[in-house]
């Protein structure tokens, strides 16, 4: 049977340093690539910026290769995959991009070639703030057409289809629910408490930085804790090193409120074995990975009662609302106080999220797209 060829366009990931979305497809990769019998062939697209092989830990074998695309302006990088790839579809019978977008030429280039897209959230239609007036425009219509235009849309909550079936106005069943995972054995029994919240995150509006702050410094204010806040991520958009730290020093946290930087997987790790909850206070999650990496070492957490938060968290966590330190502070002292109970909720909620259950499901979304017209193999 002569193999499927399916072009994975990672041309959007502009860092190593990945987060939600980067993570999302280096855990998919790690299981789906190492399938035996893949009936078909894989070809990455990706540029010179990020080297997929280590940070994603893509292998080029026989049904494997990576493409390096010697752009590294986001720009050029844009209009590459908008000009020149919508005709270099007709080779393959399959596009995926596991970030976001889809060349807008690809349904007249390449009428035959099923396209699938991986649209995390929508949040520049729920918080506008995060992005700067120009991208937010940008990724609203590169979200709606690419919802509109896909064969097949997957996201990653039952949160984020909501939202995309209401806002680009299209059949429910078009789109699949592919959880966000961990393709490791959970770590519970070396979890550890050394009196730290943790989050893990890139530093910018859209993760409530400023309420956080405030949140912890009144719960230390109320409730006289002995415990810091560690912030692990890089510094990303709007915000400067300097801006931040002044928030703490304006809350005269210096020393207990720690930003340590965007952290390699040993130093996370540590971190998350350590740690006494998770704290993640955002304005809008398609999903909420660190909440989920935080269950893996038997932690509760922290999160805001807006978006997928609730969902993924389940009994295993704490709601606040993010805009109010009251509440935030409220929560903190409840998570100490009712840690054993929630924890006991922790091996029942990772179920939800199986790494298997989660790549049949996404083998199955492709094998459709692929085969409809009989049994997948």
């Amino acid at each position: 049977m002569k193999k499927k060829r399916i072009l994975v366009d990672l041309l959007n990931l502009a860092t190593s340093e990945i987060a939600g979305v980067g993570v999302f497809a280096r855990n998919l990769f790690d299981l789906w690539l190492k399938e035996p019998d893949q009936p078909y062939e894989i070809v990455f697209y990706s540029s010179y910026v990020v080297d997929v092989e280590r940070v994603l830990g893509i292998k080029p074998s026989k049904n494997i290769r990576i493409k390096k695309i010697g752009l590294k302006h986001v720009l050029a990088r844009f209009l590459y995959q908008q000009v020149v790839m919508p005709f270099s579809l007709l080779r393959y019978d399959l596009y995926f991009n596991p970030t976001l977008g889809i060349p807008f030429l690809a349904r007249i280039t390449a009428p035959t070639t099923k396209l699938a897209v991986t649209i995390h959230d929508l949040i520049p239609f729920f918080y506008p703030q995060k992005y700067s007036r120009l991208r937010g425009i940008l990724v609203k219509v590169v979200s709606k057409y690419a919802a509109k235009a896909a064969h097949r849309v997957i996201t990653v909550s039952a949160n984020s289809k909501k939202d995309i079936v209401n806002i680009a106005r299209i059949d429910p069943d078009k789109v699949t629910i592919v959880y966000n995972f961990i393709p490791t054995t959970p770590l519970l029994s070396n979890a550890k408490d050394e009196h730290f919240f943790l989050c893990i995150s890139t530093l910018e509006p859209g993760k409530n930085v400023e309420n956080t702050i405030r949140g912890f410094a009144r719960f230390l204010e109320k409730y006289k804790q002995p415990i810091q806040f560690y912030w692990a991520g890089r510094v990303g958009w709007v915000y400067t090193q300097a801006d931040l730290d002044n928030m703490v020093r304006s809350q005269n946290m210096v020393g207990s409120f720690i930003f340590s930087g965007y952290l390699d997987e040993e130093k996370k790790r540590e971190l998350l074995t350590n740690c006494t909850a998770i704290v993640y206070l955002s304005h809008y999650e398609g999903f909420g990975l660190p909440v989920l990496e935080g269950m893996m070492y038997n932690k509760p957490a922290v999160v805001s009662n807006n978006s997928s938060l609730p969902e993924v968290v389940g009994k295993t966590g704490v709601l606040c609302d993010p805009l109010d330190p009251e509440s935030i502070a409220d929560a903190m002292q409840q998570v100490i106080l009712n840690r054993d109970a929630l924890t006991k909720a922790i091996p029942a909620q990772l179920k939800i999220f199986s790494p298997q259950e989660q790549l049949n499901v996404f083998k199955d979304t492709v094998n459709k797209l692929l085969w409809p017209h009989r049994r997948t193999p």
